[in-house]
């Protein structure tokens, strides 16, 4: 039977084993079971083959009582059963069935018809190991990987798997591989990783195909090779392997080995992600988040985040928190996303430490909490984040969520700066060049201005510039100040070019040239810098480097405006106001002024008052110049305070109402506004809209009278003749305190 059933004669394998199985004889019965099991010679009947199997089994057939065991685990030919299979398994193990031994230590780890014991699982492992069964090696390797059963020694890990690995099993080969490239106790050896995987990929491994192309597609222990690395994803994504699936997904995705389609990294990302391969979710999340490869769709966005954010994946968390954060696809809802972003920062996931810390800084669902804001930028710092690290400087620096620490707030600067970040760097610098926290040092300070300057912070140019300019702990040098500005500049940087302009134009560091002036403001003009093109304009206005050309000046104003400089549309509002560049037009004044006015400006905000007041580009209207006169009055602008208190004093656009005069006229008078004083004066000596008082009285005419003008002085002088000798001491006295405060205020 047996010489028949080596030539593929399996006819002549039953005739022969038949009559032999008939009789009892317990290897020929395991051998028709065999025949049967795999359909050879015969249909494939499962029932046939258990019965006999169970008849040989009985007979203390190891063979037999193995596929036995196999039968009942798996419900072929039988009902499954796993007690039984465990019985049978254990039968054929006893008589140093390696396959059996394998088997059993399998339901052992598992817990699979016995009660789960990692000690009785590692036991067979080893038995079946002790005999060469590579599975059974690369299982034990495994326990040994995991500290399952035994203690965790990842070098026994290794040792058992490349037993299992020379003999050929592939999937020894592939923990192998893995073991090599991630550096688990042997040292990382991507050449070693490469060749183990090849061998697994050459049995059609699709895990094997997987980790293969990644060290393709990283280049680590192969030239780097993204078109091999395609072609590997894609055959282990064809066999249904996940992570190839997501793989494959990513390099549609990023264009690496084939020309980028989104709507086939969907498709993979979607396979992988429906067998629950929680970074595809995540992908296919943010893929439709975004509308790539299929329609935008946030309701879908959160349906792919959530699944495996619920189970644990940091990054799906963090996502999932930003969708609720910013109401996409879910109703916003503070609360959730802090959640969410909690239980992504407890596994060190930075963005979420990151967005927890805004939340309790802003006060997003929760209430401001500084302290809690430091400790999620603390844990941020802590992993390394150049951002947190500079959040956290900051926070020793001003004392926010902690007690204030300068030397501290060095310590993080300095993590930060050192890893390339340039605000960190700049921050750094200001510490060393105030002593903030370390021993001031104008030389290191430069060096770190330096370091972030070159990486085009602008702020640390600029304050290189400023440096020199300004001679702050070392010689005023404005030429490395012009240096530092033209080096900027000639990178491009608009902001650079406006100030080597000014330089320029009033011949600091350099030779005064308004050509070269006139070229730096237009190189920053032409990338769109308002400021530049307002400096241009008046280049132009006033013929300084170029030929006078009202036209092209009130271009640029125009250019400036339209980005709402403010100095542009101010220009513009007096141009057309005046009448002396072009042609007078209220209307054309009005507009700009109202644009500016709008958008705060204090002066323009007089003076479309001023036009309302007289009918100035527009209908005559006290009201609306009371409102504006109100807006540059509350900003601080006196000459609007005064003419506010004015519209108050005679109910013009307003109801009268002397007290508020004499308010309005007391901020404009208390700035040093000599209208103001003097009609302030006027009040308090007629007691309209406040008790009368000569002594304030006299104080304001004279402080008025002091600075020219001529009816507070005639006023201080009526006043005066009302006054005893001890009230006009006082408020002589009274105008002195004001003027020494004046002078210590300016100061």
């Amino acid at each position: 039977g047996y010489e028949a059933h080596l030539r593929g004669d399996f006819s002549a394998a039953i005739k022969a084993w038949g009559p032999l199985a008939a009789q009892g004889d317990a290897a020929a019965q395991f051998n028709i079971g065999n025949l049967f099991d795999f359909g050879k010679g015969v249909k494939e009947d499962n029932v046939q083959a258990a019965y006999w199997y169970n008849k040989s089994a009985k007979q203390d057939n190891a063979n037999a009582q193995y596929a036995l065991g196999w039968m009942y685990e798996n419900g072929e030919g039988v009902k499954k059963d796993l007690v039984k299979a465990l019985l049978w398994y254990k039968k054929a193990a006893e008589q140093k069935h390696s396959g059996a031994q394998t088997n059993l230590g399998w339901m052992y780890e598992n817990g699979n018809g016995v009660e789960l014991d990692h000690t009785q699982a590692v036991f067979w492992y080893k038995k079946a190991a002790n005999l060469g069964r590579a599975e059974g090696q690369l299982n034990l390797g495994i326990m040994y990987k995991k500290g399952l059963g035994v203690d965790l020694d990842q070098s026994k890990a290794v040792f058992w798997f490349e037993k299992a690995a020379t003999q050929g099993y592939a999937n020894a080969q592939l923990n192998l591989g893995v073991v090599y490239r991630n550096g688990e106790g042997v040292e990382t050896d991507y050449i070693k990783a490469a060749y183990w995987l090849k061998k697994a990929v050459k049995t059609g491994h699709s895990a094997a195909q997987t980790n293969l192309g990644w060290l393709y597609e990283n280049g680590k222990g192969v030239a780097q090779d993204y078109q091999h690395a395609f072609s590997l994803y894609q055959k282990a994504a064809e066999k249904g392997q996940a992570e190839g699936q997501l793989n494959l997904g990513v390099m549609y995705a990023n264009g690496k080995g084939i020309k980028v389609n989104y709507k086939k990294a969907v498709y993979w990302y979607r396979r992988a992600a429906d067998q629950e391969q929680v970074e595809a979710q995540l992908n296919l999340g943010i893929m439709y988040k975004y509308g790539r490869g299929v329609e935008e769709n946030y309701t879908q966005a959160v349906f792919w985040f959530k699944k495996p954010a619920e189970k644990g994946y940091a990054e799906a968390q963090t996502n999932l928190g930003l969708m609720y954060e910013y109401g996409k696809g879910v109703k916003q809802d503070y609360t959730e996303a802090i959640l969410w972003y909690e239980k992504a920062a407890e596994q060190d996931d930075v963005t979420s430490q990151l967005s927890l810390a805004l939340f309790y800084k802003f006060g997003k669902g929760v209430r401001k909490d500084y302290t809690q804001m430091f400790y999620w930028y603390k844990k941020a710092a802590e992993l390394g984040d150049t951002g947190a690290q500079l959040n956290l400087g900051f926070m020793f620096q001003y004392g926010k969520g902690v007690e204030q620490d300068y030397e501290e707030a060095v310590t993080w600067y300095k993590k930060s700066a050192e890893r390339g970040h340039p605000e960190a760097q700049a921050s750094l610098a200001w510490m060393y060049e105030n002593g903030k926290g370390i021993e001031a040092d104008l030389k290191e300070a430069i060096y770190w201005y330096k370091k972030s300057a070159e990486q085009g912070n602008t702020k640390a140019q600029l304050k290189l510039g400023i440096i020199y300019k300004n001679g702050n702990g070392t010689v005023e040098d404005y030429t490395q100040s012009f240096y530092w500005y033209k080096k900027v500049a000639q990178q491009g940087d608009a902001h650079a070019q406006l100030n080597v302009g000014i330089m320029y134009e009033y011949g600091k560091g350099t030779t005064q040239d308004y050509t070269n002036a006139v070229y730096w403001y237009k190189s920053a003009a032409v990338q769109g810098l308002s400021e530049a093109q307002t400096r241009l304009g008046w280049m132009h206005e006033n013929g300084k480097g170029v030929e006078q050309d009202y036209s092209q000046a009130i271009s640029l104003y125009k250019n400036a405006a339209k980005n709402g400089e403010t100095n542009a549309q101010l220009k513009l509002g007096i141009i057309y106001q005046n009448g002396k560049v072009a042609a007078e037009d209220y209307s054309q004044s009005f507009f700009w002024y109202k644009k500016v006015a709008e958008k705060g400006d204090a002066n323009a905000q007089l003076n479309l008052g001023q036009m309302y007041e007289y009918g100035k580009g527009t209908d005559e209207n006290y009201t609306q110049a009371v409102y504006w006169y109100k807006k540059a009055a509350e900003q601080g602008d006196t000459e609007a305070q005064l003419n506010l208190a004015v519209m108050y004093k005679y109910g013009t656009g307003i109801n009268e109402d002397s007290s508020q005069a004499v308010f309005w006229y007391k901020k404009a008078a208390e700035q040093g506004n000599t209208k103001a004083q003097h009609n302030l004066a006027v009040m308090y000596a007629s007691g309209e809209g406040i008790l009368e008082n000569f002594v304030l009285a006299y104080k304001w005419a004279n402080l008025a009278a002091a600075r020219g003008n001529e009816n507070a002085r005639e006023m201080k002088n009526e006043v005066k003749k009302r006054m005893t000798r001890t009230q006009i001491a006082e408020a002589q006295q009274l105008s002195l305190e004001w003027q020494q405060n004046q002078s210590g205020a300016e100061n």
